[in-house]
């Protein structure tokens, strides 16, 4: 079975969180995309110290689609340079990684 993995990334409002989950979803990118409670981030910008809401976005996706989820959060997102971390996981509940695997292909 494919691996698993987890993408991340943060956005500057609940409606684009909203709506970047729900058109992963949608388009079978991600079989699941928690968005997440808005944190406090701090970091630099154009050699500036910034500080930001932002709200994270959990995606749990598999090796096949990985690739093109990640195109698709780099082409919908109102970042310049947005954060998109991929973590493949190494141990999933068997039940649930069938689950997953399912919803990822196309109807």
């Amino acid at each position: 079975m494919d691996s698993i993995y987890l993408l991340i990334t943060t956005v500057a409002s609940q409606e684009e969180a909203n709506a970047l989950a729900q058109k992963a979803v949608e388009n079978n990118l991600a079989a699941c995309a928690q968005v997440q409670a808005p944190c406090q981030s701090i970091y630099k910008w154009q050699g500036k110290l910034e500080s930001a809401i932002e709200h994270p976005i959990h995606f749990k996706t598999n090796e096949p689609k990985k690739g093109t989820l990640i195109k698709f959060i780099k082409e919908h997102h109102s970042y310049d340079v947005p954060e998109i971390i991929s973590i493949k996981l190494d141990e999933v509940d068997s039940e649930y990684a069938t689950w997953l695997h399912a919803q990822l292909i196309a109807p």
